[in-house]
């Protein structure tokens, strides 16, 4: 069975709440197809054949936006503006996809707050419409307030 549901994440900005989110789901939906890179793509597949493909057959996508979801690189310049950058390329298949009915939710993590629109270049400035979840780092709790 394809996978029904995609996480996007970059692993250097939010790889232990995509884990977390990833047995989460598995709990509260045992069987739900979930396609998470590390886990799906074996060793010597084709990295971006399986990506494009998996995306292109998943009707939700989660993406997680944690604070260095940009990627910053040691020059300045932010990895999401490389054409090659994988979590780019996730994003914007994503969005591409919303016109056949897909959905993409864009999930904010570790106190991350949605790019602005002068961040996004066109091809991603949909994004900026796709309501976004914040993702608490503990569950919340009825005493948190006592």
């Amino acid at each position: 069975m394809a996978p029904t549901l995609f996480l996007s994440y970059r692993r250097n900005d939010s790889i232990e709440q995509t884990n977390r989110l990833d047995e989460a789901l598995a709990r509260e939906f045992p069987g739900l197809p979930v396609f998470i890179d590390r886990r799906e793509i074996p060793g010597g597949a084709d990295f971006e054949r399986t990506i494009v493909a998996r995306l292109r057959a998943s009707r939700v996508v989660l993406l997680l936006i944690g604070p260095a979801w940009a990627g910053p690189l040691p020059d300045g310049r932010r990895r999401i503006d490389d054409e090659h950058d994988t979590v780019r390329r996730e994003a914007e298949l994503a969005l591409a996809g919303l016109a056949q009915g897909h959905h993409i939710v864009p999930v904010l993590v570790a106190g991350a707050a949605m790019p602005a629109p002068g961040e996004q270049p066109a091809r991603r400035r949909a994004l900026r419409t796709q309501n976004a979840q914040a993702r608490r780092s503990r569950p919340h709790r009825h005493d948190d307030h006592r």
